[in-house]
C-alpha cells in the first residue's frame, strides 16, 4: 500500500473486492512512526529505485480508520527496526550485502528487545467484513 499514497481510500476498496468475506488480508507496510523516517524519506527522494511521489511509509492508525469500512483488526505484531532494514533491506540501505554475516549477530538480539517494548505496528492481520465493497 506504501506504493499507493496517492489514493488508499480507492485501493483498500479494491483489495477488499478480492478478499472473500470472512476471508484475510495481511499487510505488512513501512511505518512513519519509525524513529528514522526521516532517513527513509531521503531515501525515497533520491534512490534510484523510489518514487518519491508515489511512495510513502504510512501511519498505522491512519491505515486502520480507513480499512473500518472493510477490515476488522484481528492482530498486530510489531517487527522491523535496524536489523529489518540494514540486513533484510539492504536495497534500502544499499549496504554490502558481505555485511550482513557480521550486522546479523549484533542487531537481530537487540531487535528483538526492541521490538517487545513498541507500541506501533506495521504488520496487521485483517478480517473481511464487509458485503458489498
Amino acid at each position: 500500500m506504501h506504493h499507493c499514497v496517492l489514493n488508499l481510500d480507492t485501493t483498500l476498496r479494491n483489495v477488499a473486492r478480492m478478499v472473500r468475506l470472512g476471508g484475510h488480508f495481511m499487510m505488512m507496510e513501512p511505518n512513519d512512526d519509525f524513529v528514522l523516517s526521516a532517513v527513509r524519506r531521503t531515501w525515497y527522494r533520491k534512490g534510484r529505485w523510489f518514487e518519491a511521489d508515489t511512495e510513502a511509509a504510512l501511519k498505522y492508525d491512519e491505515i486502520a480508520v480507513r480499512a473500518e469500512p472493510y477490515f476488522a483488526l484481528e492482530r498486530v505484531h510489531y517487527f522491523g527496526e535496524s536489523a529489518f532494514y540494514l540486513i533484510l533491506n539492504s536495497l534500502i540501505t544499499c549496504g554490502p550485502r558481505r555485511a550482513k554475516p557480521a550486522l546479523s549477530p549484533m542487531l537481530s538480539p537487540i531487535e528483538s528487545i526492541y521490538n517487545k517494548l513498541s507500541g506501533r505496528a506495521p504488520f496487521a492481520v485483517w478480517r473481511r467484513t464487509d458485503a458489498a465493497a
